[in-house]
């Protein structure tokens, strides 16, 4: 709970930032933090970090919705006014997509910070590596359709009691029915298919004889 209410103060805090007018510059929230949240100039979710002088451990990363910058100097400034430099690292999600926004700050907080406080250097440039996997994965298309997971919610959903409904969900894919309560069986299948054929486990339809 702790970790979803940090991602969203940062992302609350995103919104209330101003967007830099110069290229190049970030609007950052006022803390002493080492870690800030900020908006970049394209209007884009970043964390700046502060780094001890002289540390240069991490390697620059770029995907096509996230990039890492080293520590180099970074321009500040507060709705469009220069405040200040400051030797910085940079995590930016560089995308306008509000989910990827939030799930950006919920990765960043999970992988690359510790109670608020940035990892030390070797650890940080391992947790890069995290940090780009995950995301990488996020651009590969799925490889199974989730029609099926939609189904049994809306099922849930439309329950005249949710609570029970989602009491009798199944736990793990491995269970035989999408809902089981008592001697009570309910399997979900779904179709975008014009002829409504669907397979089913010899195992289920045992289980079926069984409850009669």
């Amino acid at each position: 709970m702790q970790d979803r209410r940090v991602t969203v103060d940062r992302w609350r805090t995103f919104h209330s930032l101003g967007r830099p007018t110069v290229a190049g510059a970030y609007c950052v929230e006022a803390t002493a933090k080492p870690s800030r949240v900020a908006r970049s100039h394209e209007g884009f979710p970043a964390v700046l970090i502060a780094c001890a002088p002289g540390s240069q451990v991490s390697t620059a990363r770029r995907l096509a919705t996230f990039a890492y910058h080293p520590p180099r100097p970074i321009e500040l400034s507060d709705h469009g006014v220069r405040t200040a430099t400051e030797h910085l690292a940079v995590l930016e999600c560089r995308s306008a997509d509000p989910q990827l926004g939030a799930h950006f700050f919920r990765i960043v907080d999970s992988l690359l910070l510790e109670s608020g406080e940035v990892l030390d250097e070797t650890r940080f440039d391992g947790a890069l590596d995290a940090v780009v996997t995950r995301l990488r994965a996020l651009q590969r298309p799925g490889l199974r359709s989730i029609q099926a997971l939609w189904a049994e919610l809306a099922v849930i959903a439309w329950a005249r009691d949710v609570r029970v409904a989602l009491a009798a969900w199944q736990s793990a894919p491995s269970e035989l029915h999408a809902i089981a309560a008592g001697r009570a069986r309910l399997e979900i299948k779904t179709t975008q298919k014009t002829d409504r054929q669907h397979p089913f486990l010899l195992d289920q339809l045992d289980q079926l004889d069984q409850l009669d």
